[in-house]
């Protein structure tokens, strides 16, 4: 939930030095979202907006975090049955640690910063290797971005799969397609 292809993705900037592969599931670039923001993708990316006002979000979740999560998989889902049973709970239950969902905000919090960051190197590309998996079936991300397109725009280096039949979480609903995916891109890495 909480945007860490967004963070890599400006650490890869950041620190071109400091790594040798950069992976980023269903992610859209802060910046691309922003430009391209419109009616349609503003009803898809209402929590990027939502997830900004300051402690309402919190006020509304804690105590509720089985329902926030509910919502959010079920809608982000391919299968909304996907993450249930003992999954779902490990999320509640990694939700209802103290502070861990005034963090998870504090991510979409950073999105003018984000945007700010992102305009002032727009042109600079991401040298090491990138992979970018992304849920084919996913409305806010498959089915609205040409992401091989937006992708192209953020690495040269890079290499791009829909994973079919899944939404925003395909590591959740096609484990074992994203690791063998991961396995490949990795093959030959010695660390």
């Amino acid at each position: 939930m909480i945007g860490g292809a967004r963070v890599a993705t400006r650490f890869a900037k950041d620190h071109p030095e400091a790594l040798d592969r950069l992976v980023v599931v269903d992610n859209v670039p802060t910046r691309i979202v922003a430009r391209d923001f419109n009616p349609i993708t503003a009803k898809a990316y209402w929590f990027f907006i939502f997830n900004q006002i300051s402690d309402l979000p919190e006020a509304l979740i804690t105590g509720r975090e089985d329902l926030w999560l509910s919502h959010l998989f079920a809608d982000w889902s391919y299968n909304p049955h996907t993450i249930s049973g003992e999954v779902f709970d490990t999320y509640v239950r990694a939700y209802r640690r103290p502070g861990a969902v005034r963090g998870a905000l504090a991510d979409y919090r950073a999105n003018a910063e984000d945007v700010a960051q992102d305009i002032v190197d727009s042109e600079t590309r991401i040298a090491c290797p990138t992979l970018s998996l992304w849920g084919a079936d996913f409305y806010a991300v498959g089915r609205m971005f040409d992401m091989p397109s937006v992708w192209a725009e953020m690495a040269e280096n890079l290499q791009t799969v829909a994973i079919p039949q899944c939404g925003h979480l395909p590591q959740e609903e096609q484990p074992e397609m994203v690791t063998k995916l991961l396995m490949d891109f990795l093959d030959g890495w010695v660390g």
